[in-house]
């Protein structure tokens, strides 16, 4: 049994590490390694913005340092292939506190088990560490994973040597400087204890069942710890705030929905079912400590999805609980699943080697500015380029390109001025206040990403005089005209605009594009269908820019539907990428 416990364990940090090795695709991880950069270079954790012109000097609390630190640290030594290898090994950690917290709570530790009931734990992991990698992004919520199977790990280890559970203290001190995940190791201290002192004629390993004081203790212990860090039981109301900030906006974080539509359903009816398995076992009870994390992790779930890895972690621990309590069962189910086992195991690792060979760049393809990033560069060099506007998911990025000196105007981090995301919900809709925005931040420039879907607005009379007319048009065309701003950058990314000036005029002239508005097509080729002369602009735009970038998906396709002569007033959209 050993050898075989001893052979799954690497096999399946290997399956952890291969899986984590993909491009960078998380916009926050972005302003992230950016605040780190600036710890290093001020050895301090700031207490203002340093970011935004928009919020510049505005209390900031950065309660995600210690993550910040770690991540600048990993660039630093190894660039952004330094930052790939620290998820890595995030991901690696969490797979050896997972494998021993099962082989603990199963009793590999203690009293010698046999071969299947190690296989049926390996497949659990197995599973749960799929699981796991669809909370891929680089954030700090990786470290409230690895900290979160920590706790369970001491609070089991507590089980034989009940001094054990004075090291939660320190683990919540040090998760608090990491990540707000630390404000659920409270109540999972209290429902395991709990769980333990309800838990049915049993005793702990010890000999000594906690009583409700020692739960009571240590829970307002760990919610003391809380307060370790440089801002004190401030932090405690920051996820408050975000909820806040973001409850009466348009716009919807995909973190914060709501997990009704996307829990795993199949894994918490396999656990059901053995669940089941075990209570009709005579002289057996599940486990009531586990079973109460479970159920607090799968109600966070249902209330937002980012709480998904928890709820795997607190399944995976519940599961380990049935393996031994059905431990007769086990033997037999895993030496069954023996095969299946290893052979999903290889499978994942070939599979997940597979795609980390075909990882094409550090930082995904087509997510970021990249070449926006690039032109905006050039223009600032040569003409000078102020204060830029941009989307929020591009923020991380530019600050990661050019802060400093160049600030942004917004980025994710949604508790930093959260006026800043209603100005600009209003200004979308509001022409007057869209100029007053312009105006009051004294905006010279817009890096853009596309929004295709068109919306209604009132255009003009079809005949002098007469009842304006309603048009489709986006929110770019909308925003920015072009008697007032210019087109100077585009590719399948963004759009670089630049603040129509005198000074800049005569390079303006000789570098924008005049006809071209990639993101309001149809607006576009309607123009062209009725005007030769603007038809024979807009082509030679879009050759020029296949000329200059073979492989603009988006151009190809303006001139491919602009050649054809469709019949491009009843076509609600293009096939765009």
């Amino acid at each position: 049994m050993d050898r075989l416990r001893k052979g799954l364990a690497p096999l399946l940090a290997l399956f952890a590490a291969l899986g984590a090795w993909r491009s960078l695709a998380s916009p926050d991880t972005f302003w992230h390694l950016a605040a780190g950069r600036w710890i290093l270079d001020h050895g301090e954790v700031p207490d203002h913005d340093p970011f935004r012109f928009t919020s510049d000097r505005e209390p900031w609390v950065d309660h995600e340092w210690g993550f910040q630190l770690l991540l600048a640290l990993a660039e630093r030594i190894g660039g952004l292939t330094g930052v790939l290898a620290f998820r890595c090994a995030i991901f690696v950690l969490l797979a050896w506190l997972l494998w021993r917290l099962g082989i603990r709570i199963a009793g590999f530790e203690g009293e010698p088990r046999g071969d299947g009931m190690v296989i049926a734990l390996g497949f659990g992991l197995l599973v749960t560490l799929d699981g796991l990698h669809g909370r891929m992004p680089l954030r700090p919520e990786l470290l409230t994973l690895v900290l979160f199977a920590t706790l369970l790990w001491l609070l089991e280890v507590a089980r034989e040597r009940p001094n054990a559970a004075w090291l939660t203290l320190p683990l919540t001190a040090l998760w608090v400087n990491v990540h707000p995940g630390a404000l659920l190791a409270p109540g999972v201290v209290f429902l395991h204890l709990a769980g333990r002192r309800l838990q049915p004629g049993a005793l702990d390993a010890s000999g000594i069942r906690p009583s409700w004081a020692t739960a009571m203790g240590f829970t307002g212990g760990t919610a003391l710890a809380l307060g370790a860090n440089p801002w004190g039981f401030h932090v405690v109301a920051l996820p408050l705030r975000i909820r806040a900030a973001l409850s009466d906006l348009p716009a919807t974080n995909p973190d914060w929905r709501r997990g009704w539509d996307d829990p795993p359903y199949w894994l918490l009816g396999i656990l059901l079912l053995l669940t089941f398995t075990a209570i009709r076992l005579r002289d057996r009870r599940v486990d009531l400590a586990s079973a109460f994390e479970l159920a607090a992790m799968t109600a966070l779930t249902c209330i937002a999805v980012r709480f998904q890895g928890l709820a795997w972690i607190a399944a995976f621990a519940f599961a380990a609980h049935l393996v031994r309590l059905v431990s007769a069962r086990a033997e037999v189910f895993g030496r069954r699943i023996a095969p299946v086992t290893a052979a999903l195991l290889l499978l994942a690792c070939g599979v997940e080697g597979w795609r980390a060979s075909q990882a094409p760049a550090a930082i995904a393809p087509g997510r970021f500015p990249e070449a926006g990033m690039a032109a905006l560069a050039t223009w600032d060099r040569e003409v000078g380029v102020g204060h830029l506007f941009h989307h929020a998911v591009f923020g991380g990025y530019v600050l990661y390109r050019s802060f400093p000196p160049r600030q942004v105007f917004v980025d994710t981090r949604n508790e930093v001025d959260p006026s800043i995301l209603h100005q600009i919900a209003e200004a979308r809709s509001d022409a007057r206040a869209w100029r007053a925005l312009v105006e009051r931040y004294e905006l010279d420039a817009a890096l853009l990403r596309y929004e295709d879907r068109p919306r209604q607005v009132l255009g003009q009379p079809a005949v002098p005089g007469g009842r304006p007319t309603m048009e489709l048009r986006t929110t770019s065309a909308l925003l920015f005209p072009p008697d007032r701003w210019a087109l100077v950058h585009w590719d399948d990314v963004s759009m670089l605009f630049l603040r129509r000036t005198e000074a800049r005029a005569a390079r303006l002239a000789d570098s924008e594009y005049r006809f071209v508005q990639p993101e309001d097509v149809q607006t576009t080729l309607q123009k062209a269908a009725r005007d030769p002369a603007f038809r024979a602009g807009l082509t030679a735009d879009l050759q020029r820019k296949i000329a200059e970038d073979p492989d603009c998906r988006r151009a190809r396709a303006i001139l491919d539907a602009l050649q054809r002569r469709l019949n491009i007033d009843t076509i609600p959209s293009l096939p765009l990428p």
